[in-house]
């Protein structure tokens, strides 16, 4: 039997061809999880489930997340309210 080779998740799919994209979404738990037609519902998506579940962002990609986290997202002393959370991401 062999191995199945396994990404790392969560990660962001994109259904279509990257000039006529369809959908974007994540990957999760190996199923997909629609994010819509805007590539940056699914990219915020994205960052809030590595940030929410305090997950190790992927090396290559760090400083491009550390950028979103300190920089555009503003999340230097994070709010404890989910509420106040999705709040900040939504102002972007």
């Amino acid at each position: 039997m062999g191995r199945r080779k396994t990404q790392k998740q969560p990660f962001m799919l994109c259904q279509g061809s990257a000039s006529t994209p369809k959908c974007f979404g994540l990957v999760v738990e190996d199923s997909f999880i629609s994010c819509g037609a805007k590539c940056l519902n699914a990219f915020k998506n994205l960052f809030a489930a590595f940030f929410v579940f305090r997950l190790q962002y992927p090396t290559p990609l760090r400083p491009l997340y550390n950028f979103f986290e300190s920089s555009v997202f503003k999340l230097n002393n994070p709010s404890p309210s989910a509420m106040d959370f999705m709040r900040t991401l939504d102002g972007v």
